[in-house]
């Protein structure tokens, strides 16, 4: 049976070959965090470190106000954080940044490290892409390219759930 079909935005093969991919060592450190709530969703946090991601949390039925603390209790770790805003993760934004800005001196101040995206909303180039969400997963794709230039690859968790998520992705 065939791994991926003819609509596959990320083919299964490019998952597997990125699990053990060769990269070059990054500057930035970021985390990214998809927030849930009490469904039978979780809430996830993956970082980004020296082209490498790896799960750094993977929360259920967690209240907004306690990924919030989650993060900012991590968030000198990273350059940046990226939260999916979207429905509960408005929450989560809003209650990281009110903690980390509220009670301190301006030049402490470390709300601004907080970057809020909405997957729906329009893409940076629109003439190419349908939405922000569609843009992104397509960046994701080059950079799991087996023929990436190496300073673009990333490494991946050998994860059976994330390589199901990122190969079901359809054009």
């Amino acid at each position: 049976f065939p791994d991926e079909t003819e609509d596959t935005l990320i083919p299964l093969s490019w998952c597997e070959a990125a699990i053990g991919a060769e990269t070059i060592e990054g500057t930035v450190i970021v985390l990214g965090v998809d927030p849930a709530r009490f469904g039978d969703d979780k809430t996830v946090g993956y970082e980004i470190k020296n082209n490498v991601a790896r799960l750094v949390f993977e929360l259920t039925k967690e209240r907004t106000t306690a990924v919030a603390g989650r993060i900012v209790n991590m968030i000198d770790d990273y350059s940046d954080v990226t939260i999916d805003g979207t429905g509960v993760g408005a929450g989560v934004v809003d209650a990281a940044r009110e903690q980390l800005d509220s009670s301190l001196e301006p030049n402490e101040r470390k709300g601004f490290k907080i970057h809020e995206i909405h997957n729906g909303s329009q893409a940076l180039h629109p003439e190419r892409f349908f939405n922000l969400n569609a843009e992104m997963y397509w960046h994701l794709r080059e950079r799991l390219r087996p023929d990436a230039e190496p300073y673009m690859r990333l490494r991946i968790p050998d994860d059976d759930e994330l390589k199901n998520q990122l190969a079901g992705r359809k054009y």
